[in-house]
């Protein structure tokens, strides 16, 4: 009786020492980073780590700072890192070394007990400035690239269109990807046009909600019956891997000098463009869509003054639609930038008000960028000149109040020698903490990028001027975290065998994207 107790008390031990040691908490492995770098004074973001062994009770290390971590299962785990952790560990690690620019801090997962404990340690570095990767090469027909387009919508697809030509066509064509560059779907020649009829203009790409997305492009024909000035659009239910067949908003023998586009809802879609006539008045025109594009409202007028160049429009979180340009005031002569607005979507417009004017005639406005952030304010952006003082070129930029009641007005950068009849264009873009950023490219192809985080009482620049031999202008466009995609057209060489079997080499220009490292 009593050998048989013992055994089984022995037997009650054992189980329990297995049942303890199965119990026990493996110890992590960390294999990887969804990010490896952020450049100081951007937002909040989502930080995914991957490895093995994690367990409910795991916890990412950020910087010796235990995170509240969200465990996704044995393999990935997720937790937020704020700009003031990135800041304070970028300030503390280079206190006192004035020449720093960037600094590694360690990144490790811990495990709880009993048993647990902490992985190997990934490195992460923060700058004070951006840094790009290599182009990717997006285009493929090894023609003549010209004149693109990038946009990054709420829904994490980005959006890329160019023109593209040979010795007798031209094309738009537009790609996406939802994987942040990494992987493009095929390509889509959205409209073909004849090269000796037609000249290319503007692209501009937006969505709306649903993952609508909505491309257009101004185009001249020019041929035996005259010429023509078309404003084209098509239309994507499915956040542009099918398009439809192309209508045309606008469809005239008066120049179209610009246009701006705005979308909201499901299937509102807005246009406004300027004709020039022949006597050289401008009229800003308007013409809405609430069929996805399929039909649109005829056409109607905004201005009470004659404009002369930059159209914008932006269309506020409420739904509220904004429409600017630039005209000469009738008494005084001066430029101006005027505005209007519409609350019933685009049915009714109010009186145009003033947002900035020149100080005197000889002081004129060029071009308008526009954009809304997050907050719901209005930015818009123009290039300022002086014929008193011909080799200064200000880049100038307005905020709106909450109610577009009143603009703050501030300077964004000057520069020298420009081309006033080919003036770059004042890019625009604001993340979700309201960092205003502007991107301008320079004749000599330098891409330049401020960032003001002030509401733009001042701009700093956030990047070494970037030059990647790109042969036209680049687009940029900003993810949800805040870093940066450019699309720039590039020389390539390729060899290729000719008729008599010779090896010969020639060059191209292709689309190509180019990310930053944040």
């Amino acid at each position: 009786m009593k050998r048989g107790f013992w055994f089984i008390a022995i037997a009650l031990v054992l189980l329990a020492t297995i049942s303890c040691e199965d119990s026990s908490n493996p110890l992590p492995t960390l294999e990887s980073l969804s990010q490896s770098s952020r450049v100081i004074g951007m937002p909040s973001f989502i930080l995914t780590v991957k490895g093995l062994n994690f367990v409910k009770g795991s916890e990412i290390v950020f910087n010796g700072i235990t995170k509240n971590t969200d465990y996704k299962g044995s393999k990935e785990l997720s937790a937020e890192i704020t700009m003031d952790e990135i800041d304070e560990a970028f300030a503390l690690s280079t206190t006192g070394l004035s020449t720093a620019t960037e600094v590694s801090v360690p990144v490790y997962v811990k495990n709880p007990l009993p048993g647990g404990g902490k992985s190997e340690a990934l490195q992460f570095t923060i700058r004070d400035k951006f840094t790009f990767q290599n182009p990717i090469k997006i285009s493929d027909l090894k023609l003549t690239v010209f004149e693109v387009k990038a946009y990054y919508d709420k829904y994490e697809t980005l959006h890329c269109a160019w023109q593209i030509k040979d010795a007798e066509s031209l094309w738009l064509a537009y790609t996406q990807t939802r994987s942040k560059g990494e992987q493009f779907g095929s390509i889509q020649y959205l409209e073909t046009l004849t090269l000796d009829e037609s000249v290319g203009n503007k692209i501009e790409l937006i969505s709306g909600e649903n993952k609508n997305t909505y491309a257009f492009w101004d185009y001249v024909i020019s041929n035996t019956d005259g010429t023509k000035y078309k404003l084209m659009g098509e239309y994507s239910g499915d956040n542009g891997s099918t398009f439809g067949d192309p209508v045309f908003p606008a469809d005239t023998t008066d120049k179209i000098e610009d246009y701006a586009i705005g979308a909201y809802g499901a299937g509102n879609i807005f246009c406004a463009w300027i004709n020039i006539n022949t006597d050289n008045i401008g009229t800003v025109l308007f013409s809405r869509s609430v069929e996805s594009g399929a039909n649109f409202s005829s056409v109607k007028q905004l201005n009470l003054t004659s404009a002369h160049s930059g159209i914008g429009m932006v269309v506020g979180d409420n739904g509220v639609l904004y429409v600017s340009w630039i005209a000469s005031e009738l008494v005084t002569g001066k430029d101006a930038i005027y505005y209007t607005y519409s609350s019933d979507f685009g049915l009714n417009f109010a009186e145009q008000k003033q947002i900035a004017v020149a100080s005197s005639p000889n002081e004129k406005f060029h071009k308008i960028f526009s954009s809304t952030g997050y907050d719901g304010r209005i930015y818009k952006a123009w290039w300022q000149t002086d014929t008193a003082d011909p080799s200064r070129f200000v880049a100038r930029i307005a905020v709106g109040s909450e109610d577009c009641s009143c603009f703050k007005l501030a300077t964004i950068a000057e520069f020298a020698a420009l081309d006033i009849d080919n003036l770059p264009d004042i890019q625009l873009a604001i993340d979700k903490i309201n960092n205003i950023y502007s991107v301008i490219v320079t004749a000599d192809n330098k891409i330049h990028i401020y960032r003001s985080a002030d509401g733009c009482t001042s701009f700093q620049e956030i990047a070494d001027p970037q030059n990647w031999g790109a042969t036209g202008p680049a687009s940029f466009t900003l993810n949800e975290n805040g870093g940066f995609f450019f699309l720039c057209p590039l020389n390539v060489e390729y060899t290729e065998v000719d008729d008599s079997g010779e090896t010969v080499t020639k060059t191209a220009i292709e689309a190509f994207l180019i990310r930053s490292n944040e």
